[in-house]
């Protein structure tokens, strides 16, 4: 499977449609100073099925990690979640082939994540690992940065 990330202001799927504002961004700058440095954006997410996965079980897992490897929590475990997945968003899905596929085609699965309000512990780099049947295949980095830092730097 193929999968297509993007990070944006604002992302939503209506209709089968993924619709994304603000997107191709990689520099994050919280409201106020931190910490924690609270920041707010979307992660857009197009998951490209071939025709002999579809009609099949598929997980998908996103987690995010700081430059020293250290995870920062995205979502709540609850008490059956495996130890390797505390953290991560965990999904479920089938995607079914639809009455007016031609034989072959692929299918393609719209995802909006949005994060609005992620406390994050430190200003830096970190980066969104997107997993797929327990196999990574995309990843988005970004940074954070000082609110206070890029103040001073105005000021000069």
């Amino acid at each position: 499977m193929d999968v297509d990330a993007l990070l944006a202001d604002y992302a939503q799927v209506h209709a089968g449609k993924l619709y994304v504002t603000g997107a191709g961004i990689n520099l994050l700058t919280p409201p106020v100073p931190g910490p924690p440095y609270v920041v707010h954006f979307a992660l857009a997410l197009t998951v490209t099925i071939p025709w002999q996965s579809t009609n099949q079980p598929h997980s998908l897992k996103v987690s995010l990690v700081d430059t020293d490897g250290e995870r920062v929590q995205l979502a709540e475990p609850t008490g059956d979640t495996p130890p390797d997945d505390r953290g991560k968003i965990l999904a479920q899905f089938n995607a079914g082939r639809s009455p007016i596929m031609q034989p072959g085609e692929d299918t393609v699965l719209p995802i909006a994540l949005p994060f609005f309000g992620l406390a994050l512990p430190h200003p830096g780099s970190y980066r969104l690992i997107i997993e797929m049947d327990d196999v990574e295949t995309a990843g988005k980095t970004f940074r954070v940065l000082d609110p206070e830092a890029l103040h001073s730097f105005a000021r000069r």
